[in-house]
C-alpha cells in the first residue's frame, strides 16, 4: 500500500514530495518511508518499522530480536521514550543512547524534575509507599525524606546480598549510636562494633561506655591484635600528633618487646589508682612496698623481697634463692622430766645458709648420762656439717673437769651436741647443776 508511489518494475515518485509504503504478510507488518524526490525518479525506501507475527515490534530495523527493538542512524540520539509536561521538554523523562555511541556505556536516563506544589526530584514508589528519592539538591534518600547529608539512610545497611551471610551498619536512633555487624550462616551479630559520641565498643552491646573512648571486650581469645609487615606500633599522644612526646609499644620481628617514653618518663605501674611500682627515667627498678619471686605472694607489710615458703633451689652459683625468718623450739638432752621457764630460738635462712639463735633456761628436772645435746633445729644440716657454734651465756654448764663446752652441728641431722675439751659428747650427768641456763648462736649450711 504506497503512498505518493508507484511500481513499474522499480518504485517511482507518483509526485514531487515524500513517499510512504506499508505492506503485510504472512502476519508480518511492515512500513517504509522516503525523502522528498521529483516525480518519474526513482524511490529509495527505508524500512522504518517492523512489527513480526510472533509481536516482536523492530523500529529502524529489519527485524526484531527483542520484544521493543530500535536502531538508529549512526550520530543521532536515539530516544527510546519522553515524558514531559505539556510543551515543557525541561521537566520530564527521556531513556536512550548518546549520539555517535559505540554501543558500550552510551546509554542515557535523563529525569528533569522541577520543585512543583511540594514534589520534588527523582522519587522511587513501591506498594504506594515512596521508597527512595533523589532531591532537587543531589541528595538520596532511603527511607526517609529529610535530608541532612548527600546520603541519608533511615535504616539497616547490607553489604553483600546473601541474606544468611552479610555485613550490616544500622543507626539506632533512640540511642544515638552507629552500630556495625555480621549476619555470619543466619547467626546475627548486630552489635560487632558501635560508635557513640565520639566512644568506640568493640565486642559488646553495651550500650555506652563511661570513661573509656576505646572498649573492646571479648568472652575468649585475644582483645586486640596488632599485625604489620615490619615492626608493628603502637604509639600514645596527648592532645597533639608529636612523636617527640609520646608513649610507645613496639615488637621487634620477635626479638624483643619494648614499652618506650619520649623524651625519657618514668613508667608507672599502678592498681585501684595506687602506684606499686616503676622504673625511672635514669634506668633501675622501684617498687614502692614488696616484691616477690617463685611465684609467691608478695607480703602486704612493710618493704622487700618476699621468696617462696618452699625454696625453689637455682643451680647458678650467683643466685640467691631463698630468705626466710622464723622461730623454733629447741629441747634439751640428757635429762628426764625436764621443765623449762624459756625455751624459744629464731632463726635467719639466707640461701644455704642458716643462722640460729637459742635460749633455754631449765627449772626441772634429773640428769641423765644420755647424750647432752639441742634438739629441733629448723632446718636440716649438710653432710658435711660438724660445724661449731658460740656461746652467748652458759650457766650452769660446767664441770670442774670440763670447762665451757664446745658446740657441734651434727652432720645431716637437726641436732647440736655440747662436746668436752677433747670432743666427747657430754652427758647430762656432767652439768654441775639441774637447772641450767644455755643461750647460743650457731651458723650452718643446709
Amino acid at each position: 500500500m504506497p503512498q505518493n508511489a508507484y511500481f513499474d518494475g522499480a518504485w517511482r515518485y507518483g509526485a514531487n514530495g515524500f513517499a510512504t509504503r506499508y505492506a503485510q504478510e504472512a502476519g508480518v507488518h511492515q512500513w517504509w518511508n522516503a525523502p522528498s524526490g521529483t516525480a518519474g525518479n526513482a524511490v529509495t525506501f527505508t524500512q522504518a518499522m517492523t512489527l513480526e507475527a510472533d509481536g516482536d515490534l523492530a523500529l529502524g530495523k529489519t527485524s526484531a530480536g527483542y520484544r521493543f527493538d530500535l536502531q538508529g542512524a549512526a550520530g543521532e540520539n536515539q530516544t527510546l521514550a519522553g515524558f514531559f509536561s505539556g510543551t515543557n521538554t525541561s521537566r520530564g523523562l527521556t531513556i536512550g543512547l548518546s549520539a555517535g555511541g559505540t554501543g558500550v556505556n552510551d546509554a542515557f536516563a535523563v529525569y528533569n524534575a522541577t520543585i512543583t506544589g511540594g514534589y520534588a526530584g527523582h522519587i522511587w514508589q513501591a506498594g504506594g509507599t515512596e521508597r527512595a528519592r533523589i532531591d532537587a539538591s543531589g541528595n538520596l534518600l532511603v527511607g526517609t525524606t529529610t535530608a541532612s547529608s548527600k546520603l541519608c539512610v533511615n535504616a539497616e545497611m547490607s553489604l553483600l546480598t546473601d541474606g544468611n551471610n552479610r555485613g550490616i551498619i544500622g543507626w539506632d536512633n533512640s540511642l544515638k549510636r552507629l552500630s556495625f555487624g555480621t549476619i555470619n550462616a543466619s547467626t546475627a551479630y548486630f552489635d560487632s562494633m558501635s560508635l557513640r559520641d565520639g566512644n568506640l565498643i568493640v565486642g559488646d552491646t553495651a550500650t555506652s561506655v563511661t570513661g573509656e573512648r576505646v572498649s573492646i571486650r571479648n568472652n575468649s581469645g585475644p582483645q586486640l591484635i596488632l599485625r604489620s609487615t615490619g615492626d608493628p606500633t603502637m604509639r600514645f599522644y596527648n592532645t597533639t600528633d608529636n612523636a617527640s612526646t609520646s608513649c610507645q609499644i613496639n615488637y621487634y620481628s620477635g626479638t624483643a618487646f619494648s614499652i618506650e617514653t619520649i623524651p625519657a618518663l618514668p613508667i608507672v605501674f599502678l592498681t585501684t589508682n595506687t602506684e606499686r611500682l616503676r622504673i625511672p627515667a635514669a634506668g633501675g627498678v622501684q617498687a614502692v612496698t614488696t616484691i616477690s619471686v617463685g611465684n609467691a605472694t608478695p607480703s602486704s607489710s612493710g618493704a622487700g623481697i618476699t621468696f617462696p615458703a618452699t625454696q625453689s633451689a637455682s643451680s647458678n652459683a650467683n643466685t640467691l634463692d631463698d630468705y626466710e625468718e622464723g622461730t623454733w623450739t629447741p629441747a634439751l638432752g640428757g635429762f628426764s622430766s625436764i621443765t623449762y621457764s624459756a625455751q624459744t630460738g629464731t632463726y635467719t635462712k639466707i640461701g644455704n645458709v642458716v643462722n640460729v639463735v637459742c635460749k633455754m633456761v631449765v627449772t626441772g628436772g634429773t640428769r641423765t648420762s644420755a647424750d647432752l645435746q639441742v634438739f629441733s633445729l629448723p632446718f636440716t644440716s649438710a653432710s658435711q656439717e660438724n660445724s661449731g657454734g658460740s656461746w652467748g651465756y652458759g650457766y650452769g654448764v660446767v664441770a670442774s673437769s670440763v670447762g665451757l663446752p664446745q658446740l657441734r652441728i651434727n652432720a645431716s641431722a637437726t641436732t647440736v651436741s655440747l662436746l668436752n675439751t677433747a670432743g666427747g659428747v657430754l652427758a647430762g650427768t656432767d652439768l654441775n647443776t639441774a637447772t641450767p641456763t644455755i643461750n647460743f648462736s650457731a651458723t650452718y649450711t643446709v
